[in-house]
């Protein structure tokens, strides 16, 4: 949210100063500005939506990870996996 404070705070800078930079052609400092101003916004929003795409990811394919690990414990330990013993894990989780 900082990051957007500052971005909202650069473009109401640059619209209430406009006719200043049209006179004195300033135009191109303040799009500079105001683009670094995105660009770290951007950079964050980008780090946030992954971290959640990720944490949500883990949601959905934990209770599935946690199956075939159990599967694969149960043959490990030398048992053989037959629907009943199946069925029996999965009404577990």
């Amino acid at each position: 949210m900082k990051a957007k404070d500052k971005r909202t705070k650069g473009a109401n800078e640059l619209f209430s100063l406009i006719k200043f930079i049209k006179i004195n052609a300033l135009e191109e400092f303040f799009i500079s500005k105001l683009n670094t101003l995105r660009e770290s916004e951007i950079a964050i929003l980008r780090s946030r939506f992954l971290l959640n795409g990720l944490a949500i990811m883990s949601v959905w394919l934990s209770p599935v990870l946690v199956i075939n690990a159990t599967f694969a414990m149960f043959i490990l330990l030398g048992n053989t996996l037959d629907a009943a013993n199946a069925f029996a894990m999965i009404g577990l989780f």
